[in-house]
């Protein structure tokens, strides 16, 4: 039963683990932040490998459930930490939720339009990372379409 269930079982656990990170940010500072981001970067990395050696599509469905928890994640970081905008005048503002989910999408995907900037050293350096895995999930993604259009020919 738990090779069964082990795919939901990590993907369960390792969500409530890094969200269980952020709800204590006051307490573990940024700490909390760190850990959450390793856990959400080692699931990301787990199911990255595993998805590539799957037969066709078997680990799609939880890949494509990592990607809004991702961008939601980060989208989380940016609303509390806040950015800094053209109409701000160089102060760093917090944004709404639409705001943040739209930096973040921006960032991962690596737009980069420059109508919100980071400012605070913590906040570059997720963006950073959201950034990094931005480019590796989607690389993976298509690498494994890839694939599975070449079997099937």
């Amino acid at each position: 039963m738990y090779f069964i269930l082990k795919n939901e079982i990590i993907f369960l656990v390792s969500s409530a683990v890094a969200l269980s990170f952020l709800l204590t940010v006051t307490e573990t500072t940024y700490w909390g932040l760190t850990c959450s981001l390793l856990v959400i970067a080692g699931v990301t990395c787990y199911y990255s490998y595993s998805y590539l050696r799957a037969p066709q599509f078997e680990k799609l469905y939880f890949y494509l459930c990592m990607l809004p928890l991702l961008i939601r994640y980060f989208a989380l970081i940016y609303k509390s930490f806040g950015v800094v905008t053209p109409v701000s005048g160089g102060v760093l503002v917090k944004l709404n939720w639409l705001d943040s989910i739209y930096f973040s999408v921006v960032t991962w995907t690596t737009l980069g339009y420059g109508d919100f900037r980071p400012d605070t050293d913590q906040v570059k350096l997720f963006v950073m990372v959201e950034a990094l895995l931005g480019y590796i999930y989607m690389g993976v993604f298509i690498g494994k379409l890839l694939i599975i259009g070449g079997r099937n020919k």
